[in-house]
């Protein structure tokens, strides 16, 4: 059998090197395309009242309830309760905002939904929580 030149040779391994570097890439892809699917939303809800109270684990139980029935993804519930209505006080609410920088600043939430008086609360210190 003849020997083929070694032009023609060093072609074919290139093709064939191109070929296993183009699927590898495209396993790659598939398989951070599919990690990305089981990435789940993170949802802070945060609450003007203590979770203990009937009320507020009423309300945050129909939230996330409703919340899951209208996304398709998997999603990581956080809840957070600052006793607004009992303290009002701002000092106080700094340091709720302080609480949540650091327990959410690595990894903030994706969505915030702010119960009542909260989402006053949140409007006024979301730069300092959350800077975009």
């Amino acid at each position: 059998m003849p020997r083929q030149p070694d032009a023609s040779r060093s072609r074919r391994f290139a093709k064939i090197v191109r070929l296993g570097m183009l699927l590898a890439v495209t396993c790659l892809a598939f398989r951070l395309a599919s990690a990305a699917e089981t990435v789940p939303l993170r949802i802070l809800l945060l609450h003007p009242s203590d979770l203990m109270l009937p009320g507020a684990a009423l309300q945050d139980r129909i939230t996330r309830e409703a919340i899951a029935a209208a996304v398709a993804t998997p999603i990581d519930f956080y809840s957070e309760a600052f006793d607004l209505y009992r303290v009002p006080d701002a000092s106080q609410q700094l340091k709720f905002v302080d609480f949540l920088k650091h327990k959410y600043g690595l990894r903030p939430p994706q969505l915030i939904v702010a119960h009542g008086p909260m989402h006053d609360v949140i409007k006024r210190h979301a730069d300092a929580l959350w800077p975009r």
